[in-house]
């Protein structure tokens, strides 16, 4: 949307356009710019990711990248491996499919419906498969190798999984039924054939042909003694190049995965003192806390923990620490976190709106997290502004986290139901 609105401009008007283009961020409840809020978002959306990754390292085998026996010798080996030339039409047969009654711009291009079964065209995005059709009627094929017949890349694929022929393109087999290829294996023969057909000379203009053409194309193989393709060699040729080429990107996910963990150990070390020392501040348990409110009496504290480095100056009779119970909150508030409240008392000078606060509350409804009637959450009121007074129309406590199982709470609806602290930080 910016893109286009950058292109109907001219030259000269282009960095005063830019500047002036409104972006969306999230904000704070002070309406600031919530770069906590995107720096969590991103970093979770980058685990999922390295999660996602490191799932497919490890069902493919290719979490493991150090070098065997095998993978050494093969690779040291290299330049004693015997090659011979193949006639691509003596290894490989075209598999004859039934024509479907489609064209590609009826079909659509995500799944939907019982169009699921991908099309094969002359595409090299993707593989060449870009469209979908249903599976009835239709040839499927897998674990076979694919060529464009009519394209401006003429470029082989692996197909791995099901998938049907829809135009311009054509799909080739493995001729001898006694052997059944590998992945790896067809992975190198498709390597090798497009030595001779993913070419810059073909193209739109200068066409490559179909089968009648490739079928009679040489490709070179390693070879046994005896002067057949040396499938074992291929397997072992591939499996170490594997190995090296991912080698990097298993050390970086593994890495990136364990640092946060690092991160997380180390960060979640608070030493609790028995007495207190200097930027130490009272680690209460949530009923303490609120027993101080109910009857202001100093509850017993469970510890004194340092707040220092915070972005404030702590203040044991201001501030105090309590345990975070539940997911209700997160991201802002992970479950067993230490949370810093100041007390929220005339005495302390806290007082005032806390539209849009995290506050440690007493509320009469029931929070599963804190299985009681204490709980932490975002505080939210409506109210209606007379001539003479004000008077709330509506308070609730809200939960940050989007799942539905979390709810919000009714609350002003007790006499009992009090704000204690205002949320400042975790540490």
């Amino acid at each position: 949307m910016q893109k286009h609105a950058l292109l109907q401009v001219l030259v000269r008007n282009v960095d005063e356009t830019f500047d002036n283009i409104k972006i969306q961020l999230p904000q704070t409840s002070e309406g600031k710019i919530d770069f906590a809020f995107m720096e969590e978002l991103m970093r979770e959306l980058e685990d999922s990711r390295l999660r996602e990754l490191e799932a497919y390292l490890l069902a493919t085998g290719l979490n493991n990248y150090q070098l065997s026996k095998v993978d050494r010798s093969v690779l040291h080996n290299f330049k004693n491996i015997r090659w011979q030339e193949f006639r691509v039409g003596d290894l490989f047969d075209r598999i004859s499919t039934v024509k479907l009654n489609y064209k590609a711009k009826e079909l659509p291009q995500q799944p939907i419906d019982e169009f699921i079964l991908p099309c094969l065209t002359s595409s090299f995005m993707n593989q060449g498969l870009n469209y979908y059709a249903p599976r009835k009627g239709a040839t499927i094929l897998n674990n076979v190798i694919s060529i464009p017949s009519n394209s401006d890349v003429y470029r082989a694929y692996y197909q791995s999984r099901d998938f049907t022929v829809l135009s311009d393109a054509y799909a080739i087999k493995w001729i001898y039924d006694t052997t059944e290829i590998t992945s790896k294996q067809y992975l190198f023969m498709v390597a090798c054939i497009n030595k001779v057909t993913d070419l810059p000379i073909y193209s739109y203009k200068n066409k490559l042909g179909g089968w009648n053409v490739v079928k009679d194309k040489y490709i070179s193989l390693p070879a046994t003694a005896v002067g057949q393709p040396d499938l074992s060699v291929m397997e072992e040729l591939i499996t170490a190049m594997q190995k090296i080429a991912i080698t990097d990107v298993a050390k970086f996910t593994a890495q990136r995965l364990e640092a946060p963990q690092q991160n997380a150990e180390s960060s979640n070390i608070i030493t609790i003192y028995d007495e207190y020392h200097e930027g130490c501040i009272p680690l209460y348990t949530l009923r303490a806390a609120c027993g101080y409110f109910e009857d202001g009496e100093v509850p017993e504290e469970e510890g004194w923990v340092d707040a220092t480095g915070n972005g404030f100056t702590p203040d044991p009779k201001r501030h105090f620490i309590v345990h975070a119970k539940g997911d209700s909150m997160f991201p802002k508030i992970k479950n067993g976190d230490f949370c810093i409240f100041e007390w929220y008392l005339r005495q302390n000078g806290r007082i005032g709106s806390r539209e849009g606060e995290i506050v440690l509350a007493q509320c009469s409804e029931f929070d599963a997290d804190y299985d009681g009637k204490y709980t932490i959450k975002k505080y939210h009121s409506e109210k209606v502004v007379t001539e003479d007074n004000w008077y709330h129309t509506k308070i609730e406590l809200q939960p940050i986290n989007e799942d539905p199982k979390y709810s919000t709470l009714e609350f002003g609806i007790n006499e009992s139901d009090c704000v204690i602290g205002i949320f400042v930080c975790t540490l």
